[in-house]
């Protein structure tokens, strides 16, 4: 069968029709129709791969910020505080780590981003920088009236009652109005530490620069007391093998932690509260899962609580048995009177 005129720009139905009854027009038009779908699927495919990519990005955050973000990501560096476990510190592996900056990670895992990080050895060494210029991201803080001078907060994501640590010899509970006169070890720049020395409770304050040293100041007696967060008292006791120190008490300030942007960077501050809303409560389950136990053994599969009750079954049985040798012993007496 002919070919169509070259210089056609259509093709008439006759035609088609010819190629469709011949065997090699069948042929060449299966093998067009193949290609045709070959070429479509892929297509399909590619866009469905990159609307599923950045799809929860447009969700998340505006096409202005998501070409903000895309435009200023290399400059943005976050702060990584390497001692502030649980919340965020260096692992064994030299990696950043901890529930707080899970988060992070969360987070950039929402947005389709990862930002530079820098290391600091304290909260006190972070602000510097943010304010400097330096820092733009400030992970695992706490609202108070100073620090919203010049950081935007986002919405809590951590809450953590703070807490007084004593010696164990030290006997009773203990609240705030308790710490008067007493030598207490506050670190420097936390908020706890901020509402404590502002209540004009008559605590003597020892600054120091991080938890860790809180706690040994009171456990060498060096200090008579301390107060921070219980999730970073529980895991530097157990972690350092404090043996000596208990919790005395709490005090009326819970630690509530947020992500903050500086003052002048409104676009990212906005992105990151986007970006912490947009993490499930499975999510964020999962999170502290990883870093909180919340496992609970039945007193029913505890052997300990059995070796008790039968402790206690015993003493009662002895106790049972021995009044009742008594009574016979008055009933024997008796009857021989």
């Amino acid at each position: 069968m002919p070919p169509p005129p070259s210089g056609s720009s259509q093709v008439s139905l006759e035609t088609i029709k010819s190629y469709a009854v011949s065997p090699s027009g069948q042929v060449d038009v299966i093998r067009k129709i193949r290609s045709y779908a070959l070429v479509c699927t892929l297509s399909s495919i590619l866009f469905t791969a990159l609307a599923y990519g950045r799809g929860d990005v447009k969700e998340i955050i505006t096409q202005d910020e998501s070409l903000w973000l895309a435009k200023n990501q290399s400059r943005i560096v976050l702060a990584v505080e390497t001692s502030y476990a649980p919340f965020v510190f260096i692992d064994s592996s030299g990696q950043p780590a901890g529930l707080a900056h899970d988060y992070v990670l969360m987070l950039e895992s929402k947005l389709g981003a990862h930002f530079a990080q820098r290391r600091f050895s304290s909260l006190d060494d972070i602000f510097v920088k943010v304010r400097a210029g330096e820092v733009q991201i400030v992970n695992a803080v706490t609202k108070t009236s100073s620090r919203l001078t010049f950081l935007n907060m986002t919405e809590s994501f951590i809450s953590v009652p703070n807490v007084i640590i004593v010696r164990k010899d030290r006997s009773g509970p203990m609240r705030e109005e308790n710490l008067s006169g007493l030598t207490v070890s506050l670190v420097k720049s936390y908020a706890v530490t901020e509402n404590l020395t502002n209540k004009g409770l008559g605590l003597k304050p020892e600054f120091v620069p991080d938890d860790r040293t809180a706690l040994l100041n009171v456990s060498f007696g060096r200090s008579d007391a301390a107060v921070i967060d219980l999730a970073t008292a529980s895991y530097l006791i157990t972690q350092n093998g404090i043996a000596n120190l208990r919790v005395a008490g709490e005090v009326a300030f819970d630690i509530q932690l947020s992500m903050a942007a500086p003052k002048d960077e409104p676009i990212l501050f906005s992105i990151l509260q986007k970006g912490l809303g947009a993490i499930t409560e499975t999510e964020r389950q999962e999170i502290h899962k990883r870093w909180i136990n919340t496992s609970s053994q039945s007193l029913l599969t505890d052997q300990r609580f059995w070796i008790i009750v039968g402790g206690a079954i015993i003493v009662v049985a002895r106790m049972l048995t021995g009044r009742q040798c008594k009574i016979a012993c008055q009933l024997r007496v008796g009857f021989n009177s």
